[in-house]
């Protein structure tokens, strides 16, 4: 194994997925994630040919809200 004296790192930008099924424990999971406020959901992660979301994905909320690092939420004129 070639160490090189580097750590292995951790992405502290890496999103995650939740799923609604099971149903049951899903109330439980969300708040689980959700309880410190750090995460935010981000999209939709798939939809059933019917429409139905199977769950949706999650990311560090100071990785995708630009606010919290000086940015603005304004769209800029340049985007479409």
């Amino acid at each position: 194994m070639n160490f090189n004296g580097a750590l292995p790192t951790i992405d502290p930008c890496k999103a995650d997925t939740i799923l609604y099924e099971p149903l049951s424990t899903y109330a439980d999971r969300e708040a689980t994630i959700f309880s410190n406020r750090d995460w935010i959901p981000t999209e939709v992660y798939a939809r059933k040919p019917d429409g139905f979301r199977l769950g949706f994905i999650y990311a560090p909320k100071i990785c995708v809200d630009c606010r919290l690092q000086g940015g603005t939420n304004v769209k800029p004129s340049f985007w479409p």
